[in-house]
């Protein structure tokens, strides 16, 4: 659990990577169970139970037998890391709850999920089944400074320590807001400190979060104009074959932005599906 950006999904892939190892020691034995990232916005029907779901999600992703899947579940055989809990609505968040606490009854199932603190705790049903919660926190003052330092962006540290602004955010704790929500300072939010590591340079001025998003996109899209720049190098094409432009690109992610909220789909658009 977390507020938005605090690393749950890079968590999750860590802990994957982690159990990864884990079975591979255990190869000779057999006895470690392997884990598989599903995301949860892409269960659609309410009366489908989770076992169905991840069985069919298998013969999506990777053509398994669904007999096979069924034998690695209930043998225990599969740790199912569910991502995204938060990306259902509240009332379908309900029901996939009520479901994963069913599925975690079945005798020592392990299982992870993954979901926004906000979200989960604005749901009455919780997942009591499950052996506990983690909460991720943000980052420190310490850690951010030796994240820049490992990331070779002193520079980045010592932009930050003159800027009145940034400085102040590094000292400044979560606030709560009118509305109950709480306020983390983004320079202490991984995704955003990743964001400001990649796309700061001398001439960008970043004092607000809205200034961080104007100068990280700015840089995407440039890196983007490069990388087709190389690929109508590689392959001969002209300009007007390959460059998407800012403007059309812009264009292109509004229309899809409104084609999700005016069929009421989950903000994470998977192209697999």
């Amino acid at each position: 659990m977390g507020a938005p950006g605090l690393g749950k999904s890079t968590t999750l892939l860590k802990l994957a990577e982690r159990l990864i190892g884990l079975a591979d020691d255990a190869q000779i034995a057999g006895t470690a169970p392997v884990p598989y990232i599903f995301e949860l916005s892409a269960w659609r029907d309410d009366k489908q139970d989770i076992v169905d779901w991840l069985v069919s999600q298998l013969v999506f992703d990777c053509s398994i037998d669904p007999k096979i899947g069924y034998e690695w579940i209930k043998n225990n055989r599969l740790v199912p890391l569910l991502d995204g809990l938060d990306e259902l609505a509240a009332e379908r968040q309900k029901v996939c709850v009520a479901k994963i606490n069913e599925f975690a009854k079945f005798a020592g199932q392990q299982v992870v999920v993954c979901c926004r603190s906000e979200e989960y705790n604005a749901v009455s049903i919780q997942l009591d089944e499950l052996r506990g919660a983690l909460c991720l926190q943000p980052l420190t003052k310490q850690q951010i400074k030796q994240y820049l330092i490992d990331a070779d962006r002193r520079k980045v540290w010592r932009d930050i320590q003159k800027s009145s602004e940034l400085s102040e955010l590094l000292d400044m704790s979560e606030k709560v807001l009118p509305d109950g929500t709480i306020e983390i300072p983004f320079i202490k939010i991984p995704l955003f400190l990743q964001m400001l590591a990649v796309s700061r340079t001398e001439t960008s001025k970043i004092e607000t979060k809205q200034d961080l998003f104007d100068v990280y996109i700015s840089y995407q899209l440039q890196s983007q104009s490069w990388a087709d720049y190389q690929r109508r190098k590689d392959s001969n094409l002209s300009a007007e074959q390959e460059h998407i432009s800012r403007t059309q690109t812009i264009s292109y992610l509004s229309w899809l932005a409104k084609q999700l909220n005016d069929n009421n789909l989950t903000n994470n658009f998977l192209i697999e599906q």
